[in-house]
């Protein structure tokens, strides 16, 4: 009897692991196929994206116009200063292509950089990095009130040039990518403090963002109740 019941547990112990087997093994194909599916439609969007967004040449020869301080590019850029900066069209631009990414805020002295995102952003287009990479934020300041109308400034250049490619009829979502690395919508009041998670952040558009990383972030982000803050 006892060498009966053990056949029979064998037995059915082995159909039951081996079609549970067969369950997760066909659970995890459909997930890889879900991931291939939204990964190859992610990759897609992200090309179409960079097509309408990037001109490498375009990029290249107002560089070579802003080193050169070429008259008609200095009167545009004087002439729209004020779609994207309140304070007065600066007297100084530094260097030509500058190191680093943030996003100046001096109202007295820019790096040729800043001048570079004007005059593509007046023509619906980003710099490669820029719309690969994101614009990268930095709210630094001595004091809270400081560091809050710092990044407000930087907000408003970010919100500015987005306009600018809306106008081109290229409309995404953008997002802020914390130091906690998670995405919260852009543009939105962030709680801006020394040691804030917004005090140091990229903001993004969708297209170079993963669909998967975004979806657990909104998942995260409704477990704090971040949507719920007013």
């Amino acid at each position: 009897m006892s060498g009966g019941l053990s056949f029979l547990a064998a037995l059915f112990g082995g159909a039951y692991w081996g079609s549970k087997y067969s369950e997760d093994k066909a659970a995890l194909k459909n997930a890889r196929q879900e991931y291939d599916t939204v990964r190859l439609s992610d990759e897609a969007i992200r090309a179409d994206w960079e097509s309408k967004v990037i001109n490498r040449a375009l990029e290249a020869e107002l560089e070579d116009k802003i080193y050169q301080r070429n008259p008609e590019v200095m009167a545009e850029l004087e002439k729209t200063w004020g779609d994207y900066y309140t304070t007065d069209f600066p007297k100084l631009f530094i260097g030509r292509r500058i190191d680093g990414r943030l996003l100046d805020t001096d109202p007295n002295s820019f790096r040729g950089l800043t001048a570079l995102r004007i005059l593509l952003a007046n023509r619906g287009f980003l710099t490669y990095h820029d719309a690969t990479m994101g614009f990268d934020v930095f709210a630094n300041g001595n004091t809270d009130y400081q560091r809050i109308e710092n990044h407000k400034i930087q907000a408003h250049f970010i919100e500015q040039v987005n306009k600018k490619l809306q106008s081109r009829g290229i409309d995404y979502p953008m997002y802020f990518e914390a130091v906690n690395h998670l995405y919260y919508p852009f543009p939105r009041e962030y709680k801006i403090f020394s040691g804030s998670v917004f005090e140091v952040g990229t903001v993004k558009w969708k297209p170079e963002i993963s669909s998967f990383l975004l979806q657990n972030s909104y998942r995260r982000l409704q477990e704090i109740g971040y949507f719920n803050e007013k």
